[in-house]
């Protein structure tokens, strides 16, 4: 018997492989066919949501351009809670009511804000809204803490000396003047070229001029 050639053998092996194939496809084919389809399917349904989210994207920022009220911007918040304009819409709801003098409903919206996208450039903003918000309803103490977290916990925000300001504005109003002043020196160190070192400087100087208070004169 002749003996076959290293590539008669090869070509026997391909061969053989290629049946072997053949055959555990035919056996398997119906399986591999749905995992093909359903492959299909899964590749289909993310273009689909890709194509509907920047479809929403796009329908959401036209929205925003020409709204023109509360119910509109609100519309758009819960309508397109997911896309890039929801939060400018917020608070752009939040800035409109507060300027109609709706302070309540102002504040439930940029505390939605801050909760819900504590990590927006805009979140600053929202916080400080919220300290406008509680200090017009006369919640002094409450605005006072929202007003420090504007400097403490967005110390990277351009609002840092205004909400130093307004801090220092609410702890003399709460007649903690020595407080105020210690605030007012902080605007002054931190934030000499802002536009509130010169009145913080003011300020300091009248809570220093002011008279001491007399202690209160026991009765007999």
């Amino acid at each position: 018997m002749d003996k076959l050639t290293r590539k008669e053998l090869q070509h026997d092996g391909l061969v053989d492989a290629v049946s072997s194939s053949a055959a555990h496809f035919q056996t398997h084919s119906r399986a591999y066919i749905a995992a093909g389809a359903s492959l299909l399917v899964l590749i289909l349904l993310v273009a689909l949501f890709l194509y509907r989210r920047s479809a929403g994207q796009a329908e959401a920022s036209r929205l925003l351009n020409s709204a023109r009220s509360a119910a509109e911007l609100e519309a758009i918040v819960e309508k397109y809670p997911a896309s890039e304009a929801a939060p400018l819409a917020l608070l752009s709801l939040a800035d409109f009511l507060f300027r109609q003098g709706q302070y309540e409903a102002a504040q439930g919206r940029y505390r939605r804000f801050v909760e819900s996208y504590p990590e927006h450039e805009s979140a600053a903003f929202a916080q400080m809204g919220l300290g406008y918000c509680q200090e017009a309803l006369g919640q002094l103490p409450e605005a006072l803490d929202a007003y420090r977290l504007v400097e403490g916990k967005y110390p990277g925000s351009s609002l840092g000396a205004e909400a130093l300001f307004n801090a220092a504005r609410i702890q003399n109003a709460l007649g903690s003047p020595s407080e105020a002043q210690i605030t007012y020196g902080l605007i002054v160190s931190q934030y000499p070229q802002s536009a509130f070192a010169a009145s913080a400087r003011e300020a300091a100087a009248r809570l220093s001029a002011r008279p001491a208070a007399s202690p209160p004169v026991p009765t007999p």
